[in-house]
């Protein structure tokens, strides 16, 4: 096999899909922000504590998701290669 043809169609499609997908999560992340954010149940320090390690854990998780804006540009970027045309691979 010398080359591989591709779909450019169905990969012009697949990319606007991915893009729809990511701004979708991107929304819903930044919408429902507050729920990552838990307030104790109780003042006791159990509830304390775990309250504070699930807020470590949802910025952990935001950080790594959203890493600012400049993460979901370069995000954008990457996935653009199918959208350039090509006659296969070689």
């Amino acid at each position: 096999m010398s080359s591989i043809a591709i779909d450019h169609q169905l990969a012009r499609m697949a990319a606007g899909r991915l893009d729809m997908l990511a701004d979708d999560l991107e929304g819903g992340l930044l919408q429902r922000s507050d729920a990552l954010r838990p307030v104790p149940a109780a003042a006791d320090p159990v509830s304390r504590h775990t309250a504070q390690v699930l807020r470590q854990v949802s910025a952990s998780f935001e950080q790594s998701c959203l890493g600012g804006r400049r993460r979901t540009a370069q995000d954008r970027r990457e996935p653009a290669f199918p959208r350039r045309p090509r006659r296969g691979f070689r």
